[in-house]
């Protein structure tokens, strides 16, 4: 392999960037991250993960591309629209849930939309018309996504939109227990929600947790699912959305080695002048933390 490296001017590695902040274990990025490894094992691919505090600093992402990779996947990137031009152009890139396009980048995405749609559909077909929903940063497109299915799924049933119902935090459990926490002591004498439905699986598990703190039981006394069916959903028993996030890693990879063949066969810098998205189907897991509404 060596030698071939040599003569092809390839490296057989592969670069996957994303931020990691907080002291909270990135779930999305671990299941992304397996189908990631899978798929580099079977091209005979090695993988060097780069992190970054954020996504404002264009220069390091050039200086992981310094040769010692031959391709890079950026995961969740949050890259504002006028520092996209900054991407290096030596080597190609693949994205996963971008939130503004990037020319030329094939982005994966799931259709979030639907996901959420087709969980608050079920939850209001067994009964819960009241939805708390702790949704993630406005400024996220998956957020904003996730909250339109909900507010669509209520359309849909004739059941009014109420913001009082909408709890905004961020992807974290700390965050959440203390939004959650907030909204319930200046709700403290009134008949909770019949439901809540989290941006993710950790912000439900920190709603179950919050929610006992109050007395309440999941599913018994109020409902609780979260986004993504990642490991701990998986393991605790959480009606969650689904996202095909290890499959969708695999393809990244796979999109990735073919850009990177006909990359190196052209001998020259990419040009990018279009972006493609390749669109993935969630679907609800419904488990034991949602139940029929008590009549």
């Amino acid at each position: 392999m060596a030698a071939r490296s040599l003569v092809s001017r390839r490296m057989n590695t592969l670069g996957v960037t994303t931020v990691f902040g907080g002291n909270q274990l990135n779930l999305y990025f671990l299941e992304v991250f397996d189908g990631i490894m899978a798929a580099a094992n079977r091209h005979d691919q090695n993988i060097t993960v780069f992190t970054l505090a954020d996504w404002q600093h264009m220069d390091r992402i050039s200086r992981f591309c310094d040769g010692r990779i031959d391709g890079m996947i950026l995961v969740a990137p949050m890259i504002e629209r006028e520092l996209v031009g900054q991407l290096p152009t030596s080597v190609p890139f693949v994205s996963l849930h971008s939130n503004e396009p990037i020319p030329g980048v094939i982005d994966l995405e799931s259709d979030e939309n639907e996901g959420s749609y087709q969980m608050v559909k079920h939850l209001i077909q067994e009964g819960h018309r009241r939805i708390l929903v702790l949704v993630g940063p406005g400024n996220r497109t998956g957020s904003s996504r996730r909250l339109a299915g909900y507010r669509q799924a209520l359309l849909d049933s004739g059941i009014g939109y109420d913001e009082d119902l909408v709890i905004e935090t961020d992807y974290t459990m700390d965050t959440a227990r203390q939004r959650l926490r907030d909204w319930m002591d200046a709700h403290r004498n009134e008949v909770i929600p019949d439901a809540v439905f989290c941006v993710n699986d950790l912000v439900a598990v920190a709603c179950i947790e919050t929610l006992g703190e109050y007395g309440y039981r999941v599913p018994d006394d109020i409902s609780v699912c979260g986004f993504d069916d990642t490991l701990v959903a998986r393991t605790t028993h959480l009606s969650s959305v689904r996202q095909p996030l290890g499959e969708m890693g695999g393809r990244a990879v796979d999109i990735l080695v073919e850009q990177i063949d006909a990359h190196l066969a052209q001998n020259d810098r990419m040009e990018r002048e279009t972006r493609s998205t390749i669109l993935f189907p969630t679907q609800p897991v419904v488990r034991a933390s949602t139940r029929k509404a008590k009549s």
